[in-house]
Parts: C-alpha cells; sequence; structure tokens
C-alpha cells in the first residue's frame, strides 16, 4: 500500500512490546507507525479550547468535542475491547476512525451479540448501504435492519435475545459474495486441532459446604487467612464473596489435578480470578516440590515476560495466572512439551473465558482444557451463564459449538 503514509496500532498494553519488536524486525516500510494502547486513546483527540467556550470535565465530553488525528490505516487488536458502545474509549473509536481510509479490527471473540459488534458500525454500514456514521446512528440501523436493539432508560443499550440475530449477524459478516470479515478457524487449517473441554465438578462436602454457607468472616476465620474483613451488605459483594469462597475451597481439586498431569508428562497453565488463590496454590505446589511462574496484572511488562519465559523454556513446568489476554503459552515456541490448561476460576463473560482457554490451546497447537468447578455453588450458575454467551459468540464467527453443547448437557445433568 504505497499510497499509506501513516499507521495507527492500537492494542492492549501486555502485547504492545510484541508489535514494537515485529515491527522492528519487519521493518516500517517507510511509513510512521503509531503503537497504543487502548488507554491512551484520549491523547490522540485534540479539543479547541477557543471554539469551546468551557473544557471538557469528562473523557466522554472530550470524545463529543474533540478531533481526532488521521491516519491512513488503523488497526484494532484484540478489537473487543471495544464492546462496550457507552465507553469512553469506543467513544474515541468513532472519532478516529472516521479520519481514516482503511481499518482493521483483529479479534478471537469479535462479540456475543448485535450490541457488542457496535464498533464495527463503519463496516456494517458499508457493507448494507446505510449510513452509521456514530453509535447513535448504530441504534437506528439495527431497528431498521431488525435486530432488535434499543436503549433502555439512562441510555442502557440492551438486545431483545433473539438468537436468531445472532445467525443474521454471521451471515451478515462472513456470507455474500464479498464478506466483510475474515475467520481461521482449525478445521480449515490442515493440521490444526479443534479445541476439547472437559468439566471436572468437585462437590463440596461436609465441612466444606458448611464453610461455603457462612458469612464471610467467619469463613476467613476457619480458613486462617489474614487481613480485615467485613460481611458483605450489597448483593454485588455478596455474589463475589461467593465466588471467592468456592475457588478457595476448590483450591486441593486443582493441585491434585495439576500434579497428575506434571506425572502425565505436561505443563500445566492454571488461570484463576484471585490473587488469593494464586498464593494459595503456589504455596501448595510448592511444598510438593514444583516451583511456579506467576503472571498478573500488577507485574511490569519486562517481568510477565521473564515468567512467561521460564514457563515456556521449561525451566518451570506451572504457571498461574490472572490476565486474560496478551500471554502466549503455547507448546513449541521454545519446547515440544505438551501443555494443559486448567481453568479453576470460570469467568462471566464469554469473550473472557475464550481468551483465557485460548492461552494454550493457539498457533495449531493442542492443548486439553478443564473446567473446574463446585456443583450447587455459585460455579454453576457461572457455567449456566457463560456458556450460553459462549454459543452465541460462536454461532456469531461460524464455529462449530460441539464441545460447548457436551458441557451444556453435563451441566444440566449437575
Amino acid at each position: 500500500m504505497p499510497e499509506v503514509r501513516s499507521v495507527l496500532i492500537v492494542a492492549p498494553l501486555a502485547v504492545l512490546e510484541h508489535w514494537r519488536q515485529t515491527i522492528s524486525w519487519m521493518g516500517d516500510g517507510g511509513k510512521v507507525v503509531v503503537v497504543l494502547n487502548y488507554d491512551r486513546l484520549s491523547k490522540l483527540v485534540d479539543v479547541d479550547e477557543d471554539r469551546n467556550a468551557k473544557k471538557p470535565k469528562t473523557l466522554k465530553g472530550k470524545a463529543r468535542a474533540g478531533v481526532a488525528r488521521e491516519f491512513d490505516v488503523v488497526v484494532w487488536d484484540e478489537s473487543h475491547r471495544l464492546k462496550n458502545p457507552d465507553a469512553a474509549r469506543t467513544r474515541f473509536s468513532v472519532k478516529i476512525n472516521s479520519q481514516a481510509d482503511f481499518i482493521l479490527w483483529l479479534s478471537a471473540t469479535a462479540g456475543t451479540d448485535p450490541i457488542g459488534i457496535s464498533y464495527m458500525a463503519p463496516l456494517l454500514a458499508q457493507m448494507t448501504g446505510s449510513k452509521v456514521s456514530d453509535l447513535k446512528e448504530f441504534e437506528k440501523w439495527c431497528q431498521e435492519k431488525g435486530f432488535g436493539v434499543s436503549r433502555q432508560k439512562f441510555g442502557k443499550w440492551v438486545w431483545g435475545g433473539n438468537p436468531e440475530d445472532i445467525k443474521r449477524a454471521e451471515r451478515l459478516l462472513f456470507g455474500g459474495p464479498v464478506p466483510g470479515g475474515m475467520r481461521r478457524r482449525p478445521q480449515e487449517i490442515a493440521g490444526w486441532p479443534e479445541i476439547n473441554r472437559i468439566l471436572l465438578p468437585m462437590e463440596l462436602t461436609g465441612d466444606d459446604a458448611a464453610l461455603y454457607e457462612a458469612a464471610w468472616t467467619e469463613f476467613r476465620d476457619n480458613l486462617g487467612l489474614a487481613g480485615r474483613s467485613r460481611d458483605p451488605k450489597s448483593a454485588l459483594v455478596q455474589r463475589l464473596r461467593f465466588r471467592q469462597k468456592s475457588s478457595l475451597l476448590r483450591i486441593p481439586g486443582t493441585v491434585d489435578l495439576a500434579l497428575g498431569l506434571l506425572d502425565n508428562g505436561h505443563q500445566v497453565a492454571i488461570s484463576v480470578a484471585f490473587k488469593e488463590t494464586l498464593k494459595t496454590i503456589v504455596d501448595l505446589l510448592g511444598k510438593a516440590g514444583h516451583r511456579c511462574a506467576v503472571i498478573h496484572g500488577e507485574l511490569p511488562p519486562a517481568e510477565k515476560e521473564r515468567e512467561r519465559m521460564a514457563f515456556q523454556r521449561g525451566d518451570v513446568q506451572i504457571v498461574l495466572f490472572t490476565v486474560t489476554e496478551g500471554i502466549s503459552l503455547h507448546q513449541g515456541e521454545h519446547n515440544d512439551v505438551p501443555r494443559s490448561m486448567v481453568v479453576h476460576d470460570l469467568r462471566w463473560s464469554a469473550i473472557d473465558m475464550a481468551q483465557v482457554e485460548g492461552r494454550c490451546h493457539r498457533d495449531g497447537k493442542f492443548a486439553q482444557v478443564y473446567w473446574m468447578l463446585a456443583p450447587g455453588t455459585i460455579d454453576a450458575t457461572i457455567a449456566e451463564t457463560v456458556v450460553g454467551r459462549i454459543k452465541s459468540m460462536k454461532t456469531m464467527v461460524g464455529d462449530n459449538t460441539n464441545t460447548i453443547d457436551a458441557i451444556e448437557q453435563a451441566l444440566t445433568k449437575l
């Protein structure tokens, strides 16, 4: 593309260094290339204070009043970060896209419903001959196309939930003589295995079942956990505490599974949602003679990469992580030891779950995925919810849903 002079690449902070190294190795072709993370999009939108009597006090205000800097090409890596149409980053993206000649949205988890793909409004408009210059018009476009998207009181976006909308969105994105999207499905690439999930329920019995129902402070006292705590009053906090309790009570099951997988010659990656759970698992595996790599959001990028490389080279056989994206833990980068992926804490978000599962099962390398949960707890509710969301997401991009269907049936039996 010789006519292109400037390129903007927007990506999560964790993968910026990968982009920079790739551009450094491959060269920039004489183009001006800007690599930026999503949280700094406001730096690309300027407000003319002479024309605006009042300086915007919020990021959304700046997005409304500002003018974006121009780039010929804009690349949105992990573009599902723009799925919330009301978020400031999404509003900034609309401004930036309006100045670009060519836009790429890159994501393995593009969205779970029509609202979740609103960030691709310019593409959808071009494909249907409509005008969708901003998010306000996207609502009108959805109504015209019968997608059942509307705004509730206080401007919240809602989707009616019709499963036919998912299939229609899939046909719109990937059907027709000139599809708007390209997808890379394992079954279409020679030798690439499909993902496989195994549901591993661990029933809480006796004292553990009673502890799960105990008040938060009593629960922590019984487990000898340090720190000041209060019993939650709001429903949202109570739900979070039940997740934390189940996460802590299921630790022995996950440790036993990890030790068994190590005995079978696998390296093991364990996804957790809570740092307290992470620390406890690391301590127990350490007592069993296994040093672990640890990756979480508070580590500087260089330290994250050191921990990742320790696992990838096989210096340690286990890695625990709280992040959902931006790290590659697959077999074959530096050694050829098989990998297993243990999801200790299920996530509410289908996008987060798919991202977690793809940390080891990627680049044509198979990694068995294990879902850990305790029947009769909030885990089951999360699993039922996320299964439905993953099914919608996969249907929208035309992926196979066989393993998700099997998990759905297993959950029904539980």
